[in-house]
Formats: C-alpha cells, sequence, structure tokens
C-alpha cells in the first residue's frame, strides 16, 4: 500500500492518503475534500487559492488534472490565499469508552432479581435489532454496497453506532443529536443493510462514502485495510415501493448528514498527520495491530502466552 502525503507551506505535514497497489490513482476531488475536512477551509478555496506541487519535481499539477500517484505533494498558496488552520476533531463516530449516561452509575449484577432483569432487558435488545434489520430489510433487500441477498450474511447496520443511545447522544454535533432525538438511533435513515465483513469495516472505518449529487454515494478508502472490491463503487439505492404510510424506500434512504458525520470522523480517525513520514508506515494493507493478531492466532505458543497474560497482545508478539 503506498500514500500521497501533503505538506503546507510551513513543511507541516496536513494528511496522509492511502492509494491502491500500483498503478492505482486517487482522485484529485477526493484530496481536496480531505484537506478541506481537515484544515475548516473551503474546497473552492482549496482550488482557487493553493497549488498542489510534487515534492520530488518541484512541478505543480497542471490545471485540469484529475488524479494523482504515490508520492510527497506540498499545498502552496497562491497570492491573497486564506491561512490554512487545523480543524477540530470534534466528536469520533463512536462514543467514549464508557458508554454510560455521564453521571450515571453502572448497576450491580448480583442478585435474582437484578438478573432477571437482565434477562429481560436482553430479549427485548433481540427484538429491538430484529425490528431494526427487518425495516432495512424491507428497504434495501440487498447489501447496500455489494448488491448480494443471502439473508445469513446480511446484517442491519447502524450508521451512527447504537452505543450513542445510552449517553442520550451527548457529545455528538447538535444537528446528528437534535435528529437522533427526534427519530430515535434505530430509525430506518440511520441504518443500511450490509454483508457482515462490510458492515465490520465500515464500523472501523476503513471506508465511507462521498457525496456526488442526485443521491449518488461513492464508496472511498479511507485506511489500506478497506476491501479493495468495493472501492469506486455506489451505494445501492432502495428500489421503488415504500411502506404503507405513503412514503418511497428511496425517499427512506440514509439521511446524508449521517454520511456526511461518517466521512469526516473518519478523515480525523485515520488521515489526520503530524511527524515524520515514517511515524505510520503503510504495509501492503495490513497494520502492525492485524501482524499481531495473525501472529497470535496462528501460533499455539503465542496464543498460550496471549491467555497467561490476560489477553496482552504485546507480551504474547514479544
Amino acid at each position: 500500500m503506498i500514500s500521497a502525503i501533503f505538506r503546507n507551506a510551513q513543511d507541516v505535514r496536513i494528511a496522509r492518503i492511502p492509494i491502491g497497489p500500483p498503478p492505482a490513482t486517487v482522485r484529485l476531488d477526493d484530496v481536496y475534500l480531505v484537506l478541506s475536512t481537515l484544515t475548516n477551509t473551503p474546497v473552492s478555496n482549496f482550488k482557487d487559492q493553493y497549488n498542489i506541487r510534487v515534492t520530488a519535481t518541484g512541478e505543480t499539477l497542471p490545471a485540469g488534472c484529475q488524479a494523482i500517484t504515490a508520492g510527497k505533494y506540498q499545498v502552496l498558496p497562491k497570492a491573497d490565499a486564506v491561512d490554512l488552520t487545523e480543524a477540530a476533531p470534534g466528536a469520533g463516530l463512536f462514543p467514549p469508552r464508557s458508554s454510560s449516561k455521564p453521571g450515571s452509575r453502572t448497576p450491580s449484577r448480583s442478585g435474582s432479581s437484578e438478573s432477571l432483569t437482565l434477562e429481560t432487558t436482553a430479549a427485548a435488545e433481540v427484538k429491538r435489532y430484529a425490528r431494526f434489520t427487518m425495516s432495512l430489510a424491507l428497504r434495501d433487500r440487498r447489501c447496500i454496497v455489494t448488491g448480494k441477498m443471502d439473508p445469513y450474511i446480511l446484517v442491519g447496520a447502524h450508521i451512527i453506532p447504537h452505543t450513542w443511545k445510552n449517553r442520550e447522544y451527548i457529545g455528538l454535533p447538535p444537528h446528528i443529536r437534535d435528529a437522533l432525538d427526534d427519530r430515535g438511533v434505530d430509525h430506518i435513515s440511520n441504518g443500511a443493510l450490509m454483508e457482515g465483513g462490510i458492515h465490520t469495516s465500515f464500523d472501523f472505518q476503513h471506508w465511507s462514502v462521498v457525496e456526488e449529487g442526485d443521491g449518488k454515494w461513492r464508496i472511498i478508502r479511507i485506511t489500506p485495510s478497506a476491501p479493495e472490491e468495493i472501492i469506486g463503487k455506489y451505494l445501492i439505492t432502495p428500489d421503488a415501493g415504500g411502506p404503507s404510510d405513503g412514503m418511497s424506500y428511496p425517499d427512506l434512504f440514509i439521511d446524508p448528514i449521517f454520511l456526511r458525520f461518517h466521512f469526516r470522523t473518519a478523515v480525523f480517525r485515520h488521515m489526520q498527520a503530524a511527524g515524520d513520514d515514517d511515524d505510520h508506515p503503510f504495509d501492503d494493507g495490513e497494520d502492525k495491530l492485524m501482524k499481531d493478531v495473525i501472529k497470535v492466532w496462528g501460533n499455539d505458543q503465542r496464543f498460550n502466552l496471549f491467555v497467561e497474560s490476560g489477553g496482552n497482545i504485546a507480551e504474547a508478539t514479544e
């Protein structure tokens, strides 16, 4: 896996953007979108007020350039350019590790009455998720990424994770919080039917989507671990038809504000760059953690060390 590394005029690294295996390229419009997100600068300002220069040759990308290959680039201001500033990342896709409402206490799990309550809650959760997934199945009928229709591999995926509900959505941007307060996190506009593996990759934000107008959402690589076969594809919108309330399934597709939030948080989670170029090297699509996991699971001795250390993967891979 190779990447494009962007620096500003002061030679401070702004972003590292993954590019597929050679001879792959990345769209320049996607580059502008990532840089815009990280610096809180409108895309139009980047295009009008900045040049992108190839560090190795000193050449400026020509007008009309559509895509770039792997390498190092600098973002250089033209006359009267607006200064680049570092944008505040804000909330991540998932809430902080403590998923309970701020100020609340975790209930004790001892006692027969509390055990009964936990069992009842678990049953309710199963029913809740079943209803959520069924509503998505009626609308989407297939994985919205791959188009596969096998019910045994499809799951209901939240765009904004359900765990935010436990915190009453506190910490999310106001417009996201208002939408979830109004509709609920399990509303059809906050979900999609996906293959299990695609869903997991989406939650890890290895890939996200960018808006191209007319309801089209193109899949974009966020990390080297994104499934290669889905990059550049478009989300599959629902077929015509709708529930009995007169709405159409296409009109009930994912709310754009949720998909934009997923993209923004993915950029800050994985593409924001600082330090030397070799701080976080890409290596054929596998990061160090994934390599360590493979080491542990592929070796009985390492796995035993992992268990004996109480799940300490660092000790098991020393």
